[in-house]
């Protein structure tokens, strides 16, 4: 897949570049402010970082993934897949038997063959906001120096060597999919987490390629999966002529931000850091519970119907939302009666009919 780029605004007023998390044959990884070691936190944490995720995170192709349950892991949706795949996890290789995607959020669960002996819990509250976070990725090494007016700004990205890397970051907020803030329900949510100056040895930024890596955050003593990497910012020019250049910035005043031929001027007294972008696994909980409770291996739930209740059933045509856990469907001109058929039992809840559609909610 090609490097995806979209042109938007952070939480705070300024224009951001987003670059999707991927780009093949190329893939990229967590960059760091300390060092430039290629070295560097490339064996599990410990300490109090200890048991934060490092066994958790599998190898998809080129990217990362982590089990959820005893037969789903979640990745980023962006990244593909097909059943040739393999995800490998602690020497064990596991065949993909199905995918489930997200409407609007950029993640996807897959089901596999076997058995996941362990597996993330999921961070369900919605306080993440400066919470401390431990990141995952894997591939770039950090680059040469950017320099403006004598003065190293940040790093280009450098060579991919696709090795598993663990740094640390703080949430600053929560954003859409754009890196704006959220001000409605229906927009996707994200974990911010600015680049910034002088934040720990262990501060990370990621590149293109560090796509469906994982966020960690703990919680009464439990590291918890709290985010899917999916975003970052990393395209800059120093004028506003050609195709500029990919770097991880702690500062990007005096730079121009964008694309080619849509670039826009980085001004202002405070320090503006380059963020990455996380997709926000609170806000998609009852999404996976759901899809992990009722998914089957044909990769969805089925709805069915009858006229009778002793049968028998068809298949309906229906719009299954496993985020609201809601069935939609047209409206029957005579009596009918429903049932939901999945790899686990699954409840009718409630029946509504609203301007023509039937609306049955399941738990």
């Amino acid at each position: 897949m090609d490097l995806t780029l979209s042109r938007t605004k952070c939480s705070i007023p300024r224009i951001l570049l987003l670059a999707f998390l991927v780009s093949l044959p190329r893939s990229k990884a967590v960059v760091f402010y300390s060092t430039g070691d290629a070295e560097f936190n490339t064996a599990a944490p410990g300490g109090t970082l200890a048991d934060s995720g490092w066994d958790l995170q599998g190898y998809w192709n080129l990217f990362l993934g982590t089990p959820v349950s005893s037969n789903y892991f979640i990745t980023a949706r962006h990244v593909g897949g097909t059943m040739d795949w393999a995800f490998l996890l602690q020497e064990n290789s596991y065949t993909p038997l199905a995918r489930f995607t997200h409407p609007t959020a950029d993640l996807a669960l897959w089901r596999v063959s076997g058995v996941f002996t362990n597996f993330a819990p999921l961070y369900i509250n919605s306080n993440e906001v400066g919470r401390s976070l431990v990141v995952f990725g894997r591939g770039r090494q950090r680059g040469a120096e950017i320099n403006l007016n004598n003065q190293i700004k940040g790093w280009r990205w450098g060579n991919p060597d696709y090795r598993l890397r663990w740094g640390e970051n703080r949430v600053a907020a929560i954003t859409n999919g754009r890196g704006e803030p959220v001000t409605s329900t229906d927009q996707v949510q994200c974990l911010s987490a600015t680049f910034d100056a002088g934040a720990g040895r262990n501060e990370a930024h990621l590149s293109v390629g560090d796509s469906g890596g994982a966020v960690f955050i703990q919680e009464d003593g439990v590291w918890k999966l709290a985010g899917i990497n999916s975003t970052v910012s990393g395209y800059y020019n120093t004028n506003q002529v050609g195709k500029g250049f990919e770097a991880t910035l702690f500062d990007e005043r005096g730079f121009y931000r964008g694309s080619e031929n849509d670039w826009e001027y980085q001004s202002g007294d405070e320090i503006q850091p380059g963020a990455f972008y996380a997709i926000r696994i609170s806000a998609y909980v009852r999404w996976i519970q759901n899809v992990v409770t009722y998914g089957n291996p044909k990769g969805e739930m089925r709805v069915e119907e009858s006229n009778s209740p002793q049968g028998p059933f068809r298949t309906a045509a229906a719009e299954i939302n496993g985020e609201t856990q809601t069935v939609r469907l047209p409206a029957p001109i005579s009596p009918r009666f429903y049932r939901l058929r999945a790899t686990d039992a699954a409840r009718i809840s409630s029946i509504t009919n609203s301007a023509g559609t039937i609306v049955l909610t399941f738990e």
